[in-house]
This record gives structure tokens, C-alpha cells and sequence, in this order.
């Protein structure tokens, strides 16, 4: 499915150059509906070939990045803001084409693109190489983002937002470890399938004796499969404890990404 929508103007800009604003009109994003695949889907494009798309399919909710410097590899950092934000390191998950990437808390995110505002996106550079930041002028769109979001059972607003740290590495945060690893298994929709690689992020309160509770699957991807599911099923019978005595347990939110591989 292709989207083609009016671009507004935005500056691609080195990573370590001034930045400076350029003023445009808004853009609107587009609301796609395909019930036959029970997708929702919220876009909206530039000029440059960036696109942002917010989407629930099949009860899966995620956010896209799609026209980035190609990555390398599972997951790539960038530095996001939107509006007054900091400039702030993120994890994202890469896609098949590396050119995209997924949001490791889409439905958060979602709901900050809704406010609008300046949107910049920083990607490091590689190898020696300057990095890359766009600005772009982002269009509010709280009642087409609102769509996607309900789609998948995500509300507009969630008190638990200003608690989750925006980055969500690979494994749990720093001071954390395992006292009692989970046992992960294959869900059963994947056993004979060709799936290389999935991941998903999860947010949880951790209690006093170090188990998990409240998990919230945040994203998963590849969706379909039953991965959070499994991950939220494991983390039942986990355990996390603290490396050094000034982390208390008690009624901290954790967040991190699962990953399965056959590497």
C-alpha cells in the first residue's frame, strides 16, 4: 500500500551543524482503514521521503520511521524531540528494509506526535561519517492518531508515560539483573516458520521481592506471532534483583526489549 500526501518543508541538516527553523504550513496526516486486515493506519510525509505512520493491525499497535540513512544490524540508536524536549537517545527496533524503523514505545510516541510541534530526528554518524539531523514541522492530529490508538485498545492519554524512561535498550536497565531468569519459549504460531528475528519491549512494576507485575506489552515485532504473549508469560515466573543497595525495588517501572534470534 503506497501513500502519496503533499510535502511540507523541512531542513536534512549534518548532525553537528546549527539547525534553523523554516516556516511552512501544517501537513495533515492521512486516516487509512482496511478492514479486511483490521489495520488503521495514520500517516503523514515530507519532502525529504521521511514518513511517520502510526498504525494498529490485527491488534498490533506500532509507529514507523520509514526514508532514514540505512542501518546496520537489529536496532540502531537515534536522538528524538518533539516540541520543547531535549534531544534524547532512543532505541529503535530496524526493519527488513533498514531505511525503516520501529518505535520500541509506539503508543507513547504516538501520543507525543499528537500534541505537534517541531519533530527532530538526529542519527548519529558511522565510520567516520557526520550524522544527519532532520527538523521537520509536525502536524497535531489528536483525533487521527486517537483512531489508531483505540484501534488497539491505547488511550489517548497514560499516567504511566512520565514514569518510562523514552529509551528502551536490549535487556534490563542498568543496576538490574536477573535473580531469576525467565524461561523464554517459541510461540507455538511460530514452530516451522522462517522467522529470523522478533523483539519485543515491555514495561513493568517491579515489587518489593523483585517479581514483575503490570507488564504491559509495548511493542512486538514482527506482530502476529504471539511474541509478547510469551514474553509476558515468562516474566511471570522472573525475578529481577538490584546491583547496588541505593536501588529500591519496590513500585519501580522497568522497561526493556526482549529479543529472540537463531543466531
Amino acid at each position: 500500500m503506497k501513500f502519496r500526501i503533499a510535502a511540507l518543508a523541512i531542513i536534512v541538516l549534518a548532525f553537528t551543524a546549527p539547525v534553523r527553523a523554516q516556516e511552512t504550513p501544517n501537513q495533515d496526516w492521512a486516516l487509512v482503514e482496511a478492514p479486511e486486515r483490521s489495520a488503521v493506519i495514520a500517516v503523514t510525509s515530507f519532502d525529504n521521503g521521511i514518513t511517520l505512520a502510526g498504525r494498529c493491525v490485527n491488534g498490533v499497535y506500532d509507529v514507523t520511521v520509514a526514508g532514514l540513512p540505512p542501518a546496520r544490524g537489529f536496532s540502531r540508536i537515534v536522538r528524538v524531540s518533539i516540541g520543547e524536549e531535549d534531544l534524547k537517545q532512543e532505541t529503535w527496533t530496524v526493519g527488513a528494509d533498514p531505511t525503516i524503523a520501529f518505535s520500541r514505545l509506539p503508543a507513547p510516541f504516538a501520543r507525543r506526535l499528537a500534541v505537534g510541534g517541531r519533530l527532530q530526528i538526529a542519527i548519529p554518524g558511522t565510520g567516520g561519517q557526520r550524522g544527519t539531523r532532520y527538523v521537520m514541522e509536525l502536524p497535531p492530529s489528536p483525533t487521527t492518531l486517537e483512531r489508531t490508538l483505540t484501534a488497539c485498545d491505547r488511550s489517548l492519554v497514560d499516567p504511566r508515560d512520565a514514569n518510562l524512561d523514552r529509551d528502551a535498550p536490549d535487556g534490563l536497565s542498568a543496576g538490574l539483573d536477573w535473580a531469576l531468569r525467565p524461561r523464554l519459549e517459541l510461540p507455538d504460531s511460530v514452530r516451522g516458520r522462517y522467522v529470523t528475528h522478533a523483539s519485543v519491549t515491555v514495561s513493568c512494576l517491579v515489587a518489593g521481592t523483585g517479581t514483575l507485575t503490570d507488564c504491559v506489552i509495548e511493542s512486538e515485532h514482527p506482530g502476529g506471532y504471539g511474541y509478547g504473549r510469551e514474553v509476558v508469560r515468562s516474566l511471570r515466573t522472573g525475578r529481577v534483583r538490584s546491583l547496588t543497595p541505593d536501588i529500591t525495588l519496590g513500585g519501580q517501572l522497568v522497561i526493556f526489549t526482549v529479543r529472540f534470534t537463531d543466531e
